[in-house]
Parts: structure tokens; sequence; C-alpha cells
């Protein structure tokens, strides 16, 4: 089992140091990748969610970018 999570949207206020919770970005989640390919596609209760990494994944000095952080986007099809 691994849980997705909503993705929150921010707003920084520098100037105050301050942050502003937006809301959450629709039909996207968080999501711990390690068991997963790039861009593999999920079944969940009739939904079609694609899996990628936050960022690319290999090595860079020796570390995985990613370190298993990823999203999901719910795969709308009309």
């Amino acid at each position: 089992m691994v849980p997705m999570t909503p993705m929150p949207v921010f707003y920084v206020d520098y100037a105050n140091l301050r942050w502003y919770l937006l809301g959450f970005w629709k039909d996207v989640r968080y999501l711990n990748i390690k068991l997963f390919a790039d861009e593999e596609e999920v079944n969940i209760g009739g939904e079609t969610w694609v899996l990628f990494p936050l960022q690319k994944r290999g090595a860079v000095d020796g570390q995985d970018v990613t370190k298993y952080a990823g999203f999901a986007y719910r795969k709308v099809t009309a």
C-alpha cells in the first residue's frame, strides 16, 4: 500500500518570512515511487493515475536525485 497525499500550493511572502496556503492542486498527489517506474500508470477505483519522479532519477555525486519522491496525475480522457 502506497498512500497518495494532496499537493499543497503556497504563496511565500519573503519580506515577512510567511507562508500562506492557497489550496491544493486538483488531481495531483505526492507519493513514494520506489516501487514504480517513471510514467507508470496505476488504476485505483476506476481512475487512472500516471506516476512521475519529482526530479530526474539518477545519480548526482553518488546520490539518487529524487530519493523516491514522486507525484501522480489523474489521467482524464474525454
